[in-house]
């Protein structure tokens, strides 16, 4: 039986540009492919780059099981893309059942699956397709670059969480 990343893993705010990856009727595709119970990805940012697949499809990982965190993350003008029929494609994860959070993607959602009663979503954000469609889980284009997805993400105060963010746009 196969298991997923057990360990702590901290992208110290590197980038990760340009991944091409497709497995056709694949699961659990993205940069890591199931978080297991404790363990913990952040400061990674995932951009420009395609992932393909049928299910549990994202950016980060593609399925995080209970006790497992991904923190501050960013998933930026990535395309992720289910083939026919494909179930829980997000930005950043698939399915969720941890944490994720201060997190944000410019794909159309944060996750394709949180599982009511475990998985938990604290100010993470996905870009709305128009300024119309902002919502409270959601921000605009221009906030990416104005600072104030940076404050959203960072619980509106200003701490060190800004100036790390800010260098996303």
């Amino acid at each position: 039986k196969a298991t997923g990343f057990k360990g702590h893993f901290d992208g110290q705010g590197h980038r990760i540009n340009g991944i091409y990856c497709e497995v056709p009727n694949g699961s659990g595709v993205a940069l890591f492919s199931r978080l297991e119970d404790g363990a913990e990805v952040k400061n990674v940012i995932l951009e420009n780059s395609t992932i393909k697949a049928h299910y549990d499809i994202a950016g980060i990982a593609g399925n995080v099981r209970s006790g497992a965190t991904v923190d501050h993350c960013a998933v930026i003008d990535c395309n992720i893309i289910g083939d026919q029929n494909a179930q829980y494609i997000g930005g950043i994860v698939g399915s969720n059942r941890g944490l994720l959070n201060a997190c944000f993607t410019t794909f159309e959602r944060v996750y394709g699956f949180n599982e009511p009663g475990s998985g938990e979503v604290t100010r993470s954000f996905y870009q709305a397709s128009s300024a119309s469609a902002v919502s409270e889980a959601s921000f605009a284009a221009d906030e990416l670059k104005s600072g104030s997805l940076c404050y959203r993400l960072n619980g509106k105060t200003v701490t060190v969480v800004f100036n790390y963010f800010k260098t996303l746009a």
